[in-house]
This record gives structure tokens, C-alpha cells and sequence, in this order.
């Protein structure tokens, strides 16, 4: 009988006892743990959102060829007001607003095509200004574009395409800015600030030729209507695929619609040039001897600063050649 009630189970207030005091600890388990799964979605939904947050400010950032293409759209438009918006305040810092307004109002080339053909990779690149100290562009983007511009000659439409390199930037608001010089096409000069001595080079892109070019301005008087003008060009390497041609001296004079000249050379054949108030240089050339050549024509820029244009020449069988040329006025 007492081996019996040794063994006997205890009573159910004994276990119910147990079981109350093993429950507060059972809890706190609970607890913590729930604790630590919170703290863990937290974390896990900052960093989602952190991550969400980085690549949305990212994704933010304008695309180069978008930027280009809002950039041709307003120069064929004539948008000055996008156009100064997105100039780079470095550059108007070192013109002025004044001088940067009337430059992107001057801009406008409706019957231009822009061609975007490179985008570089960012790097630093020194801006120079002339007269003045370089600034450096922080990630400056170089994008390579062409541009295709009609050009009457005789009655007839010639393109003339030239190649270029423009440099554009993000700015704090995650937009491209872009550069310009806008000191050298608005300056208030007159044409008898071009007077002086030019001296650069001529480059067949066709073809790979390229020679030394030198040019004298001399404009009479006031260079108000009526100013006689005579340019001397002198060409060196194998223009038009032959021998350079001696010294040419044209005479012209200034007329209501810019510089221009109108007559025949020897070996240019009857060659016409204008240059406007804003400093657009246009020239072209017909009835050129010496059987290579049947006509060229140019569009560019020629100011105080210098010269860069580009050309396009027919050729007998009816191929053709373009190219560009640069001078700096040195004296």
C-alpha cells in the first residue's frame, strides 16, 4: 500500500501550479522575439526605400541625346528662352546676361539639321576665353554632331555639312547645360574691327589633304555703307588637287546686307561672299577653271576672334569633297 501512493500521480492543483509559473517566462520569449522580427522589417524597409530612393534620384538625371535633341529642336525654333536657360552659369558668369541673351537670340537656324554622332565620356575639360583666364568644366561631356546647312548657289540648293564637338553638363537639378562663347558673335564691333591678319589652316575631311591658310581684312572708312573692302587669301598645299594658287586679292565693299563681293578670279573661277552684322560668312563659287573643280560654296562665322568655316566643292564626274577651314586673327 505505501509503495502504492509513492507512486501515485500528484494532485492536479500541483501541475496547474507549474504550468502559472512557466507562463510569464513563455511570454517574455514571445515578446522578444517579436521584437527583434519588427526591428528586422524596419530595417529591411529602410533599406528598400533608401534603395527606391537612390535610384529614382538616378533615374532623375537627363539622358545626353535627350538634352540634344531639345537643344537642336530650340535652335531650329529660335527658343532663346531654353537655350539661355540651359547655357551654363559659369559662362554666363564670364559674359554677362546681357551679352548671353543677345548670343542665343542670334542662334536661330530654322533650315539647319543637327546630327548628333559621338557622346563622349565625362572628363575635365578647360574652357578657354579669350582675353581671359580658362575655367575648368567638372564632367564635361564632349558630343560630336554635325551640321547640315542649304546653301544657294546659282539658283540651285547645295548642302554643306560640317562636323563639330560641343561640351555639355549636369547641374545641380540633374540637367545638361551646355557651352558657349557668347563674348565673341555679340560683341559690338564694327567691320572695320576685323582689319588685321588671319592665319590658320584649310582640312579635306574627303579626302585627308590640308594646307596652311593666310588672309588680310581691310576695310575702309567707318565700315558704315559704302566702305570699300579688299581681302587678300593666300592658300597653301595642293588646293583643288593641283599646285597652290598665287595670292588672290578680292575687292568688295559694305553693303546693306553685310562685307560682300561679286566678281571673277583666275583661278576661283566667279566667286560671290558675304559676310553679315552678325559675322555669318557665306561664299560660293561657279565656272571654276581648270577642269577639276565645277563649283564650292562655304557657310561659317568670321568675327574679330577669327574664322571657321566649312566647305563643300563639286567635282567634274560629279563627285564631291567637303572640308573645314579655321584661322585666328593674330594681329
Amino acid at each position: 500500500m505505501g509503495d502504492q501512493n509513492e507512486g501515485t500521480p500528484p494532485p492536479d492543483h500541483a501541475l496547474t501550479l507549474a504550468a502559472s509559473d512557466d507562463g510569464p517566462q513563455r511570454g517574455l520569449v514571445i515578446a522578444v522575439i517579436a521584437a527583434i522580427v519588427v526591428v528586422i522589417i524596419i530595417l529591411v524597409v529602410v533599406i528598400v526605400l533608401i534603395s527606391d530612393s537612390s535610384a529614382k534620384k538616378t533615374s532623375t538625371n537627363e539622358a545626353p541625346q535627350a538634352f540634344m535633341t531639345k537643344f537642336f529642336s530650340a535652335i531650329n525654333s529660335g527658343d532663346a528662352s531654353f537655350l539661355y536657360s540651359r547655357l551654363n552659369q559659369k559662362v554666363i558668369h564670364v559674359y554677362g546676361s546681357n551679352e548671353c541673351h543677345t548670343y542665343v537670340a542670334r542662334l536661330h537656324q530654322p533650315t539647319s539639321v543637327f546630327t548628333t554622332r559621338t557622346i563622349g565620356v565625362p572628363a575635365s575639360t578647360s574652357f578657354p576665353v579669350q582675353g581671359q583666364s580658362a575655367f575648368v568644366i567638372s564632367n564635361a561631356v564632349p558630343v560630336g554632331i554635325s551640321v547640315s546647312t542649304p546653301t544657294v548657289v546659282q539658283g540651285q540648293t547645295k548642302t554643306v555639312t560640317y562636323n563639330q564637338t560641343v561640351h555639355i553638363a549636369l547641374n545641380s537639378s540633374g540637367h545638361y547645360t551646355w557651352f558657349g562663347r557668347c563674348g565673341t558673335p555679340t560683341s559690338t564691333w564694327t567691320f572695320t574691327d576685323l582689319n588685321g591678319s588671319y592665319v590658320g589652316t584649310w582640312n579635306n575631311t574627303t579626302f585627308g589633304s590640308t594646307g596652311s591658310y593666310a588672309m588680310t581684312v581691310n576695310v575702309a572708312g567707318t565700315g558704315a555703307v559704302g566702305s570699300a573692302v579688299t581681302v587678300k587669301v593666300t592658300l597653301g598645299g595642293r588646293v583643288f588637287g593641283g599646285n597652290a594658287p598665287p595670292p588672290s586679292t578680292f575687292t568688295g565693299s559694305v553693303t546693306s546686307t553685310g562685307m560682300s563681293f561679286s566678281g571673277d578670279s583666275a583661278f576661283f573661277g566667279h566667286l560671290t561672299w558675304n559676310v553679315a552684322a552678325s559675322g555669318a560668312l557665306t561664299a560660293a563659287g561657279t565656272q571654276v577653271p581648270g577642269g577639276r573643280v565645277t563649283m564650292f560654296s562655304a557657310v561659317g562665322v568670321l568675327t574679330p576672334a577669327g574664322m571657321n568655316l566649312s566647305y563643300h566643292v563639286g567635282l567634274s564626274g560629279g563627285s564631291s569633297a567637303v572640308g573645314t577651314m579655321q584661322a585666328t586673327k593674330v594681329s
